[in-house]
């Protein structure tokens, strides 16, 4: 019987208690409430901004004196979505092994190779391998006994509640049950955090793709508009003047201001008035809160109908721009052949009166 330490660095939604069970359902576990007893700490870190800052953070809150096992928990939808090994941002020698997994608020540990291949990574560790004679365990230790790999209940309420905040590196596709409009969109954006959210920004994206089929994109160059968000932490004009300078150009943007507050009437002054970018074409403010990650009030429905409507004119514009080009490649083409075609009969006249 081995015994582990457990140690949750942030949100993980109750999919690490999932994880713990499916080691359980494969070995005799017993989770100890003190680290001195432990053989190993199992230590579990959700990303939630970026993986380098989150592994860095999680490793300072992960106690020493015993070998480490770090989970790197990431958030989506995609159970095919590919994440580079986090093992590379590990600096710390005590931990033996780091492995990846994947996971949603409403599915949990996703079903897919990767969270397989993590867990017998795990189970293959010799600190995980059962031993010979297994003395009774404590009264203040915890067994786990082999339980079926679905999440525990209260965790998925928990997530419809608060789905967790992360940035996401690669591609968020919507619930694949979800049925959408078949009509081509001006779907592509690439997501800039320039502080803080809290996660609040990654629910008002599932509140988009609720509604519309969007797909997040990894480089600028694939995307269709820039979707920004701005947390407020400590004057608006200064926040907004730094977010922008982190926007990258090239790209339209939707600038989504994001103001802290328990009160969902709280009045905001609008944040378009502090932009002076161009390129920003729509700019939201949205209020949140790190206990309900976000406010239910008429200003965050209204933020999510106006960029809705943003992302429809950036279609038609683009649509528009296409047979503008189009027009204007022809009309290039007719000008081109008139002119080869007068100067010709130019040419051919002024060979005739020379012949004469």
């Amino acid at each position: 019987m081995d015994k582990f330490f457990t140690v949750v660095t942030g949100n993980t939604l109750g999919s690490h208690e999932e994880l713990i069970n499916r080691l359980a359902a494969k070995r005799h576990l017993t989770e100890v409430t003190s680290l001195e007893e432990s053989d190993v700490i199992l230590a579990f870190c959700p990303i939630v901004s970026r993986a380098g800052t989150d592994v860095e953070a999680a490793l300072q809150q992960i106690p020493a004196g015993k070998p480490v096992i770090l989970v790197v928990l990431h958030h989506t939808f995609n159970p095919d979505y590919t994440v580079p090994d986090s093992s590379r941002l590990v600096t710390r020698g005590d931990v033996i092994l780091t492995v990846d997994c994947l996971f949603h608020e409403n599915q949990g540990l996703l079903e897919c190779p990767r969270n397989e291949e993590s867990i017998l990574k795990i189970l293959n560790r010799p600190e995980i391998q059962p031993k010979t004679s297994n003395p009774a365990a404590p009264e203040k230790t915890r067994q786990r006994t082999p339980a079926v790999s679905n999440p525990p209940e209260d965790a998925v309420n928990d997530a419809d509640e608060r789905p967790p905040g992360l940035k996401n590196s690669g591609i968020t596709k919507p619930p694949k049950q979800q049925d959408y409009p078949t009509r081509s969109t001006m779907d592509k954006f690439f997501t800039v955090v320039t502080g803080n959210t809290l996660g609040s920004h990654e629910e008002l994206i599932h509140c988009l793709a609720a509604k519309r089929h969007l797909t997040e994109v990894t480089s600028l160059e694939e995307s269709d508009v820039i979707l920004a968000f701005c947390p407020i932490v400590s004057c608006a004009g200064t926040d907004i003047e730094v977010a922008l300078q982190q926007i990258p150009a090239g790209k339209p943007v939707i600038l989504v201001v994001l103001q802290h507050t328990f009160d969902p009437d709280y009045t905001v002054s609008n944040s378009n008035r502090l932009v002076t970018r161009g390129d920003v074409i729509l700019t939201v403010d949205c209020l949140f809160h790190e206990s309900q990650r976000r406010q239910e009030c008429p200003r965050y429905e209204e933020a999510i109908e106006k960029i809705l409507k943003a992302l429809d004119k950036g279609l038609e514009n683009k649509d528009q721009w296409a047979r503008l080009r189009k027009i204007l490649w022809i009309c290039g083409v007719i000008g081109v052949g008139w002119g080869i075609y007068t100067s010709y009969r130019r040419i051919k006249e002024t060979c005739f009166h020379f012949l004469q």
